[in-house]
């Protein structure tokens, strides 16, 4: 069975543009976002222990333009929640050098406040000057391509060798 045309929802988001509010507030400068990842992974035979574990991260974040709100061109507020959880410790079955998993860090169940922060551009985008608590490999090391990719040796640079306060243990600083 094939299936050809185009999808039968018209939506690029999940939930709609929520009776035209959403698409409002976009040309306003309030953006709100959500995305729930969610992973499987079991081992089945061999190994040091058989189970499975089940990790998920929810990643909400609110994003301002303070141009399209009315205030001053340039401007923009990033503000970002995040939960991440497991079943069971992942290393605990699947040991690997660069963490099998980008969603979980190993260690325990987490809900922070991840990244709050301004970012004004200058220049016609030229220079951008971000302060606040900020995820540094957003803009330094994440590769593109690989951020289709759960599986941390995908998302990751191998040459990175500079460690930057990143997902889960973001940090203050400026850009």
């Amino acid at each position: 069975l094939a299936v050809t045309g185009e999808w039968p929802w018209k939506s690029t988001v999940a939930t709609g543009d929520w009776g035209g509010l959403r698409n409002k507030l976009g040309n306003m400068g309030i953006v709100l976002t959500s995305t729930s990842t969610t992973d499987l992974a079991t081992v089945v035979s061999g190994g040091q222990r058989q189970g499975f574990i089940m990790p998920y991260l929810i990643d909400t974040n609110l994003s301002l333009d303070t141009q399209k709100m009315g205030l001053w061109a340039g401007g923009q507020v990033f503000i970002d929640f995040q939960q991440a959880g497991s079943t069971q410790l992942g290393s605990k079955y699947l040991p690997d050098f660069w963490g099998w998993d980008a969603i979980y860090p190993y260690t325990q169940n987490f809900t922070q406040l991840a990244q709050y922060w301004y970012m004004h551009s200058f220049a016609e985008g030229a220079l951008k000057l971000k302060f606040g608590k900020i995820d540094a490999n957003t803009d330094f090391a994440v590769t593109y391509p690989g951020l289709q990719f759960i599986n941390s040796a995908a998302y990751f640079p191998g040459g990175m060798v500079v460690d930057l306060p990143t997902y889960p243990n973001q940090a203050g600083g400026a850009e």
